[in-house]
Formats: C-alpha cells, sequence, structure tokens
C-alpha cells in the first residue's frame, strides 16, 4: 500500500486559515489607531508650516518695517486639505522686547477646532 500524499490534508488547510485569520484580525485592530496618529501628526505638520511661514514673513518684514510690540492676528487660509475641515482657525503673533532691549522675542501661535 502507497501512503505517499501529494497535497495538504483538511486539518492543515484549517489550521493555515485559523493562522492567517488571527494575523488579519490583528492588523485591522491597529488600523483605526494607525488613522488616527496620521491625522494627529498632519494636523501638527500643517500648525508648524503656518507657524514657520508667520515667522518667515515677520523676517522679510524687519527689512522694511520694524515689526511692532504687542499682538496681531493673522488668518489662515481655508480652501485646501486640511483646513477645510476646521472651523475657527487662526493665527497670531506676539512681539515682545527683552528686558535689556537687545533683541525681540516673537512667538508665533496658530490654533483651530476639528
Amino acid at each position: 500500500m502507497n501512503n505517499k500524499s501529494n497535497g495538504f490534508t483538511l486539518i492543515e488547510a484549517v489550521a493555515a486559515f485559523v493562522l492567517v485569520s488571527f494575523i488579519a484580525i490583528a492588523g485591522f485592530s491597529f488600523y483605526p489607531y494607525y488613522k488616527k496618529s496620521l491625522l494627529r501628526a498632519e494636523i501638527k505638520f500643517t500648525a508648524v508650516n503656518f507657524a514657520r511661514e508667520t515667522l518667515e514673513l515677520l523676517s522679510w518684514q524687519t527689512t522694511t518695517l520694524p515689526v511692532t510690540n504687542g499682538e496681531v492676528d493673522n488668518p489662515l487660509p481655508s480652501d485646501s486639505g486640511l483646513m477645510k475641515k476646521v472651523s475657527n482657525a487662526k493665527r497670531t503673533y506676539s512681539v515682545k522686547m527683552d528686558p535689556t532691549g537687545s533683541y525681540k522675542i516673537i512667538t508665533a501661535t496658530v490654533s483651530w477646532d476639528y
């Protein structure tokens, strides 16, 4: 009698299916976490870019006009990407002189409701 088999038995196929199913379920359970992390990163990246843009505009402004002390509102564009999904978007910067008067401290703030 020849006991040589060609292929998989039913038990091997079921075991492989169960293993692949566990791996797939584990992968899909992390999807909401990854999606939330990507959104959080996009929000931080966008805020940092708007703050840098504000500081860059101020650095160009200092060559032609003095940057005044106080707080100034500067609206954010609302026509692209993430900014279409937010409300109450604003960008402000404040300028203060250091105690010695030799340099200015500029703080750019970007905020919105998501």
